[in-house]
């Protein structure tokens, strides 16, 4: 047998099984996330967009919330005020604050949101929102909330949509609580590797 010919029947078996061994078990290999891309400018709303003294309305305390990553990247809130149900993020390039993610609405409720509080411990961000499915009433308690988290600012994953609830988020050694507003028995805690886990008798 040709030995040239032999060496390289010998490299493309060794190649075929390197690639082969670099898939997801089918023989593909993966493809890579594709860059963030920062086209936009801040489209955050101004507080005077939202009111202090309505009932069906989020007051700037409660529609708008800015963080600061330990990356330098700035994180951008809100509900948005012409359409209450859609609760939109911005986040900013770590290498140019004035420049922009286009604004992604990363949770819509059924009738309206009336609380959002978020926290990050400067890499997990989370989001706690106390929102209505039929009636956005604040002196009802909201009947639609829900807990959200990102660790990418890319994908972020959602608790399920719970019977009154909203909370105020607190991060600390890898695990996001979420102890609900209405009822504190009701506590909801998140990690990385176990996701939402729910704990009512606490």
């Amino acid at each position: 047998m040709d030995t040239n010919l032999f060496r390289s029947a010998l490299a493309a078996l060794v190649l075929t099984a390197v690639l082969g061994g670099c898939g997801d078990g089918d023989g593909e290999v993966p493809q890579a996330a594709p860059p963030i891309t920062y086209p936009a400018e801040l489209e955050v709303p101004s507080p005077r967009e939202y009111s202090a003294s309505s009932d069906v309305f989020p007051g700037e305390d409660d529609g708008i919330a800015e963080l600061k990553l330990d990356s330098g990247v700035r994180v951008a809130l809100w509900i948005d005020p012409d359409d209450i149900r859609r609760v939109l993020v911005q986040h900013s390039d770590p290498g140019d604050p004035a420049a922009w993610t286009e604004p992604e609405e990363i949770f819509t409720a059924g009738d309206g949101c009336l609380i959002m509080d978020a926290a990050t411990d400067g890499e997990i961000v989370a989001v706690g929102l106390g929102c209505y499915e039929d009636d956005a009433f604040i002196q009802q308690a909201p009947d639609e909330g829900a807990a959200l988290v990102t660790t990418d600012l890319r994908d972020w994953e959602a608790s399920e949509r719970f019977v009154e609830f909203y909370s105020k988020p607190e991060i600390g050694d890898g695990v996001v609580t979420f102890v609900n507003g209405v009822y504190e028995d009701h506590v909801v805690t998140w990690t990385e590797d176990d996701g939402f886990e729910e704990d009512r008798a606490r």
